[in-house]
């Protein structure tokens, strides 16, 4: 009994170090909870739909010039995970295909941002430039209907009222199947 008691007034020093292990072990916890990057994945087909293997396809983070590289897997697919939010190029490239580059690919926090892909053929000198700006409106992969709103949005609506709703309930208003 008196071992407990001075655990608890924190008297000794075991039981400051069990207290300080289980706060250190509470942070922890709750820093893995933070998700701070979003994904990029796709499938890469050819016009017929094929799936096209081995294709060579590259993130470039339009900020820093930072780049990552990956290979279709045999399923045709690509995925670049742990990205860290914000805009960034692609490019793809298969044996026997015209090149394919997709500017303006938005990654949000936690989320995946999905980019179908589909390579005509011809040579890989010759290239093809798509913008992807305003793909990030519809996901495909998920049943979650998100929205963000700037602070503007969120403070000009505040102020204003239209029928039964009024101020910060006038949000919903602006996203889609609300």
């Amino acid at each position: 009994m008196r071992n407990a008691s001075m655990f608890l007034r924190g008297n000794s020093s075991s039981g400051r170090v069990g207290l300080v292990l289980v706060f250190l072990l509470t942070i922890m916890i709750s820093a893995q909870a933070q998700v701070t990057t979003g994904n990029i994945r796709g499938l890469v087909k050819d016009p017929n739909g094929a799936l096209v293997t081995g294709a060579t396809v590259t993130v470039t983070d339009k900020r820093n010039g930072h780049s990552q590289t990956t290979q279709t897997s045999s399923d045709g697919e690509f995925e670049f995970s742990n990205l860290l939010p914000g805009d960034y190029n692609m490019a793809v490239e298969a044996a026997n295909f015209k090149s394919l580059k997709i500017n303006e690919v938005k990654v949000d926090l936690n989320k995946t941002t999905d980019i179908p892909v589909e390579l005509a053929v011809g040579v890989k000198e010759e290239s093809i430039t798509i913008s992807a700006a305003g793909s990030e409106l519809v996901q495909t992969t998920t049943t979650t209907l998100s929205r963000d709103f700037s602070e503007r949005q969120a403070v000009d609506l505040a102020q204003t009222s239209t029928g039964v709703a009024t101020g910060i309930n006038n949000l919903a208003l602006l996203a889609a199947n609300v």
